[in-house]
């Protein structure tokens, strides 16, 4: 952990990604900022995953024509260990038109990847301070 660049408590934040070089990317940069992280490839291993580690923030790879991601979101809101989570969901391509989505789907945002990692910790620090 590189203290110089903790500007607020160390939180936990689950990925559910399933290409490994994106989670391992996303993993040290927010390691970086002093926060504890957990991969995991699929929304089977999120489910799993998120009743033991309890997570702060989740965030979850959009798939194009799949559904699952925000399936999982669902899940995960209906879940007492995550229901207050931040949850954002990571996407290459605009969402809304997706299969007729008008809302986010439950996620608190969705980002374009690349993610800037910035918007992400803005958020994540204003949750933690709403709760």
């Amino acid at each position: 952990m590189n203290t110089a660049f903790v500007t607020h408590a160390s939180r936990r934040i689950l990925i559910v990604e399933p290409h490994a070089d994106t989670c391992s990317i996303l993993r040290a940069f927010i390691e970086h900022y002093g926060h504890e992280v957990e991969c995991v490839s699929t929304a089977e291993a999120g489910l799993a995953c998120a009743q033991l580690f309890k997570p702060h923030a989740v965030l979850i790879a959009i798939a194009p024509h799949d559904a699952g991601s925000f399936v999982l979101c669902k899940q995960l809101r209906a879940m007492p260990e995550t229901g207050n989570a931040l949850i954002v969901g990571l996407s290459t391509y605009l969402v809304r038109g997706m299969a007729g989505v008008n809302d986010t789907g439950g996620f608190d945002q969705i980002l374009l990847k690349p993610m800037d990692i910035q918007v992400f910790l803005d958020a994540l620090k204003a949750r933690v301070q709403l709760a």
